[in-house]
């Protein structure tokens, strides 16, 4: 295992008592050449007694004293110690692989030990699968889930900046408990039922583009009111929403990659009977994995729904990614809300590959409250078509080959978009001859081709 401090692991079979006393002992301070001695005796006392709260308590002292977390497990492999040898690793992994987390060394060690074994027991008097810090005296709150066995350590309010927030979400941070491999992940929460939206997205994990998943439930706050909530992977590069507003350049090549990533996604949503209705730059999310390569994901699924229940909903709450048929929505039945999905997803590559919106967008016109919706429509439609008749390009290079994929997205006439299938077949498609033209030059990490210089076309608004 790459990049992980373990010590060969100690088995044990038998079954550790909990000391029932929740008082902190304590030892007076001695003289530097005397403390690790007399430390070491004290925890392994303890160990030895299998007195693991206890031996927590003494060991968030004898930690912040200069007891390394290398001498804890030196110490359980001495006296055959598998708790505090798993805790010890854990606390030791979760410092090193996860940076920034703004929990004391010995206070992590208490956590990891008392997820260890405590955790059992203390889960079976609470409520909602949840241990606030006032029931356990922990720095952290924990939460488990009974489903997976999972146990995250929630990082919310102790100076970790939030990961985002919307009208009805707000996104932190929380660990992901393991002892080899411990994980950072987004903790969602909401005022509002997420039923639908777990559902959806547990119908759809495992397909590439798509959020991964970890845990989700519920609990009733300190006033009683429903809180639900998700654990999913967090994707440090963040939305691509914040990537446009950063000035991110992507090369080619991640281009390329990003549209594979988000259409794969897209395809396995129409594949269940779902559409998204939202897709938005402020609802993909970006990973850098190494150069020229990287992960993108759809995500945010509060306002998805099963094709046949979509009839006469609104499609695209932005202006920006809704297609022009989305104006009278009540127009709007069964597929032709896949269309619509499309069109937002083409949106968001032309955004990204052009590094505009769309300038066929009139705000004027949509906003407008004494135009006819007819007349908005017509209006959209004319603009639209306008704009990519002078954007198609003329060659057949990667570049314009791209290009004619994104302009087909956005068509006016939703027919004409492609279905989710043959756009990832094209997509496909033109990754691999990419790739196989720039290996054949041997310069893949090097090539990188711009967006098309802003065409003069004045249309609408344009935003």
């Amino acid at each position: 295992m790459r990049g992980l401090f373990v010590l060969p692991c100690v088995l044990l079979f038998s079954s550790f008592q909990i000391a029932p006393s929740n008082e902190e002992v304590s030892l007076p301070r001695v003289g530097r050449q005397e403390a690790k001695e007399v430390w070491m005796q004290t925890l392994e006392h303890y160990a030895a007694r299998s007195d693991w709260r206890s031996l927590g308590h003494i060991a968030k002292h004898a930690i912040s004293d200069g007891i390394s977390l290398r001498t804890l497990m030196a110490l359980a492999e001495k006296v055959n110690a598998e708790p505090l040898l798993r805790a010890s690793v854990a606390a030791h992994n979760i410092r090193e692989l996860l940076s920034g987390i703004g929990i004391e060394k010995n206070d992590l060690f208490r956590i990891a030990l008392f997820i260890e074994t405590e955790l059992h027991t203390a889960r079976d008097n609470v409520q909602n699968n949840y241990l606030s810090r006032r029931l356990t005296g922990l720095a952290r709150t924990l939460e488990f889930d009974e489903e997976s066995g999972k146990v995250f350590i929630h990082l919310k309010s102790h100076g970790i900046d939030e990961v985002g927030r919307g009208v009805k979400k707000v996104v932190t941070k929380s660990i992901l408990y393991d002892v080899e491999e411990p994980k950072l992940v987004a903790h969602c929460t909401s005022s509002s039922a997420m039923k639908d939206e777990v559902a959806a997205l547990r119908d759809m994990q495992g397909s590439k583009g798509i959020v991964k998943l970890y845990a989700s439930g519920e609990r009733l706050t300190k006033e009683g009111a429903p809180l639900y909530k998700m654990m999913c992977k967090l994707y440090e590069g963040g939305t691509l929403s914040s990537a446009f507003s950063n000035k991110k350049r992507f090369s080619f090549k991640e281009k390329l990659i990003i549209a594979q990533h988000l259409i794969e996604g897209l395809a396995a949503m129409h594949e269940k009977g779902l559409v998204h209705r939202d897709l938005t730059a402020r609802n993909i999310l970006i990973e850098k994995r190494e150069k020229n390569d990287i992960e993108a994901v759809i995500a945010d699924f509060g306002r998805t729904k099963p094709i046949n229940e979509a009839q006469g909903c609104k499609v695209q709450f932005n202006s920006r990614y809704m297609a022009p048929e989305g104006i009278i929505q009540e127009r709007l039945s069964g597929k032709d809300y896949f269309a619509t999905d499309i069109f937002a997803l083409g949106c968001i590559l032309h955004r990204m590959h052009f590094e505009k919106s769309g300038p066929w967008i009139d705000k004027e016109n949509l906003k407008n409250p004494t135009q006819p919706a007819i007349v908005k429509e017509a209006k959209f439609i004319y603009d639209l078509q306008l704009y990519r008749e002078a954007a198609q390009p003329s060659g057949n290079s990667s570049k314009d080959r791209f290009e004619r994929i994104i302009l087909q997205m956005i068509h006016e006439v939703p027919a004409n978009r492609g279905t989710t299938a043959e756009l990832l077949a094209n997509i496909n498609q033109l990754l691999q001859d990419f790739e196989a033209k720039a290996a054949s030059r041997g310069t893949e990490d090097e090539v990188v081709v711009e967006a098309s210089p802003n065409l003069e076309v004045v249309v609408g608004n344009g935003v």
